[in-house]
């Protein structure tokens, strides 16, 4: 029969080991789906959050920890800052094309109406 001190003592470790493990796992989901969500900036995030996983253990200190929130931090930060750079190229790029299809459109139709009254 185990005593009540040593059950005591026990839980903790088994709830700090458990709360790693998800912490871990979701530095990698977020990491996964980070890239998912735009893998042209994601795999820097991944690769960083992986990196950050590998390093929290059982042994992980109070200051260990939060370096590692700092670190987090600075990863989702840096991914949201070239991601929203990413997109506001693209979204430039796509108004610059439809810009050049309207002024082929206009053209077009101008061209239209030009052999329509030869025609006429």
């Amino acid at each position: 029969m185990i005593s009540l001190k040593r059950y005591l003592e026990q839980e903790p470790d088994e709830l700090l080991s458990c709360t790693l493990d998800c912490y871990r796992s979701a530095l990698s989901a977020v990491g996964t789906y980070g890239a998912l969500s735009c893998s042209t900036t994601g795999s820097g995030l991944r690769q960083g959050l992986l990196e950050i996983a590998r390093r929290v253990s059982k042994e992980a200190t109070c200051p260990v920890m939060e370096e590692t929130r700092e670190q987090v931090n600075e990863q989702l930060q840096q991914w949201g800052s070239r991601t929203q750079e990413y997109f506001k190229q693209k979204t430039n790029e796509v108004e610059e094309l439809l810009i050049v299809l309207a002024r082929t459109a206009e053209s077009v139709g101008e061209r239209y109406q030009k052999y329509a009254s030869q025609f006429n």
